[in-house]
C-alpha cells in the first residue's frame, strides 16, 4: 500500500469521526478561567503525542495509531459542538483553524505512519528487500511532522489561547 493511499484513507475516517463527534456534546463544566499554556509545554506534548503513535503504531502493527485516531478525531468534533452551545461557531472555527491547520495535518501524518510503517517492514522483510525509498518517505514525513507541530504550538501559544 503507498503512503498516499494509506493518508487518503486516515484522512476520510479522521473525518467521519470528527462529524460523528459533533453529534455528542460534552458537559465540561464551567470556565474557571483560561490557563496560559507555554510553547514548550504545547510543542513537547504534541511532538511526545505524534512520534508515541507513531512508535506505538509500529508496534501494535497499526492499532495504537488507529485508537489514536479515533480518540482525537471523535473528540475534536466533541469539543466543537459543546463551545458551540456557548461561543458562535465563527469564534470556534477560528479559535482551532489557527493552529489546527498545521497540528492536524501533523496528526493524521503521524496516525498514517503508525499504520504504514510496520507493514513496510513486513513487506521488506517477507520480499528480502530493503527499499531506501521507503525509508527516505518515513524520515521526510517525519521531520514534516516536527516542523509542523513547531509552528502549531507557536501559533496556539500566541494566539489561539486568547481568542474564546
Amino acid at each position: 500500500m503507498q503512503f498516499k493511499k494509506t493518508f487518503l484513507i486516515i484522512l476520510i475516517i479522521s473525518m467521519l469521526l470528527f462529524f460523528l463527534g459533533m453529534f455528542f456534546p460534552m458537559d465540561i463544566g464551567k470556565d474557571e478561567g483560561s490557563v496560559e499554556i507555554s510553547f514548550n509545554e504545547l510543542f513537547f506534548h504534541n511532538l511526545r503525542a505524534q512520534f508515541t503513535s507513531i512508535l506505538l503504531g509500529i508496534m501494535t502493527l497499526g492499532i495504537y495509531s488507529l485508537f489514536y485516531m479515533f480518540l482525537n478525531f471523535l473528540l475534536l468534533g466533541m469539543v466543537v459542538t459543546t463551545l458551540n452551545q456557548t461561543e458562535s461557531l465563527i469564534d470556534v472555527v477560528q479559535t482551532i483553524i489557527f493552529h489546527g491547520f498545521f497540528e492536524i495535518p501533523a496528526m493524521l501524518l503521524s496516525i498514517t505512519l503508525g499504520i504504514f510503517t510496520p507493514w513496510k517492514i513486513i513487506l521488506m522483510i517477507k520480499n528480502k528487500n530493503f527499499n531506501f525509498d521507503s525509508l527516505r518517505v518515513i524520515f521526510s514525513i517525519s521531520i514534516l511532522i516536527v516542523i509542523l507541530t513547531i509552528i502549531a504550538a507557536f501559533i496556539e501559544s500566541l494566539i489561539s489561547q486568547n481568542m474564546l
